[in-house]
């Protein structure tokens, strides 16, 4: 991997991030290692819970004198619930994945291999999520909401994004089933970047958009490959490196 990269005039190739995914430089090659995810439900509400009410009013003072905030999956939920005291900011999101249901495929943060070919499976998991969010988080976040005059809000992302700004709020998911396709029932400003996922793993071939666009840059060595900490959640160790084993067959061309 790291020779193909740097033959291909790639210069930094990232692996990982919060404390999924560790590289691990050894005798015989380099490592993947698999991390305790904070993305596990038990541990992210023992995580996660008590320092809520630290990021709610962190958030809170941050964007009072501000014009524009942008949010991650990790703050998301607090995040929208608290800058409503605050109505003429401005706000964009950019997640590690999708935050806003589809019939497309179920939520990758439950399982990257859960989707179902029936559209109402898929729907149904995305409720099931959001009934699981709720259960975790309505109560602590109502409760923050109250402390600063705020009425109690449902925690349903789409209601959310209505209720607050009145329109969608623009946003960009880090996150793709295939390189840059955006779920049809999604809105214009919702937009997907992402990897190459394929379901065959004995033929593959890179996909015409990604060919065309490293064609494009051939005479620069500006490409920069990143794989974020997603991996894990969505695929096995094996998985995972055959998905490396396709992104160098695809610049390597």
């Amino acid at each position: 991997m790291k020779t193909t990269s740097y033959s291909t005039g790639i210069d930094t190739v990232e692996i990982g991030g919060d404390m999924e995914i560790s590289l691990s430089t050894t005798p015989d090659g380099i490592e993947l290692q698999r991390s305790s995810s904070i993305f596990k439900v038990g541990l992210a509400k023992r995580v996660l819970l008590p320092v809520m009410e630290e990021w709610f009013n962190g958030i809170l003072a941050g964007v009072k004198d501000a014009d524009l905030i942008v949010f991650p999956c990790s703050c998301v939920l607090i995040g929208l619930s608290c800058i409503e005291k605050y109505p003429n900011i401005k706000a964009i999101g950019i997640y590690t994945f999708p935050c806003i249901r589809t019939v497309e495929f179920t939520p990758p943060v439950l399982s990257g291999k859960s989707e179902s070919m029936f559209n109402w499976i898929n729907s149904l998991k995305w409720k099931l999520l959001e009934y699981g969010a709720s259960s975790m988080y309505n109560d602590k976040i109502n409760q923050l909401r109250a402390n600063i005059g705020l009425a109690p809000i449902e925690l349903k992302y789409d209601q959310m994004i209505r209720s607050i700004f009145h329109k969608p709020m623009i946003t960009a998911t880090i996150y793709s089933k295939h390189l840059l396709p955006r779920p049809f029932d999604w809105s214009e400003n919702d937009h997907m970047v992402g990897p190459i996922l394929e379901e065959d793993d004995y033929s593959f071939q890179s996909s015409p958009d990604i060919l065309m666009f490293l064609d494009k840059w051939k005479s620069e060595k500006i490409i920069y490959v990143g794989l974020g900490s997603m991996m894990s959640i969505m695929f096995g160790i094996d998985d995972q490196l055959e998905f490396l084993k396709k992104h160098s067959t695809s610049y390597s061309k």
